[in-house]
């Protein structure tokens, strides 16, 4: 039997492994937080990318509830305490609420979280892990 990804263009393929790269990266992290929600990128599909990867990482989706200012991701960062953060380096359209990648990553920047790897994708961006210092 042939993979499920087989009917995909090559370039679409490589997403499932960058997910388990997020994955394994992250190991068994108890919690992290998720910035993007789209189609491809999105805690569910890391989760997936988790359990393929055989990674106890606990991806959670980061609503603040729509308040799209730095103070506002600040304010759920320290509530949250995730111990990692990803991020993607452009926006792209996203299941609502929508959260502004560039905005998170000045609040993780301004409470200790350093940039600790990223991740070329298919499409030209990046996923960027941020860890809490």
């Amino acid at each position: 039997m042939a993979p499920p990804t087989r009917w995909l263009p090559d370039r679409e393929r490589r997403w499932a492994s960058i997910h388990e790269q997020v994955a394994r990266e992250l190991g068994d992290a108890e919690r992290v937080t998720v910035v993007p929600e789209e189609p491809l990128v999105s805690a569910s599909v890391l989760r997936l990318g988790g359990y393929r990867a055989h990674s106890d990482a606990a991806f959670e989706h980061g609503d603040i509830g729509g308040d799209d200012r730095v103070a506002a991701y600040e304010q759920f960062l320290r509530r949250e305490r995730p111990d990692a953060i990803v991020t993607t380096s452009r926006d792209r359209p996203q299941f609502a609420p929508r959260i502004n990648n560039r905005l998170v990553e000045q609040a993780a920047r301004s409470l200790g979280y350093t940039l600790e790897r990223r991740f070329p994708t298919p499409d030209g961006r990046q996923l960027r892990v941020w860890v809490r210092s």
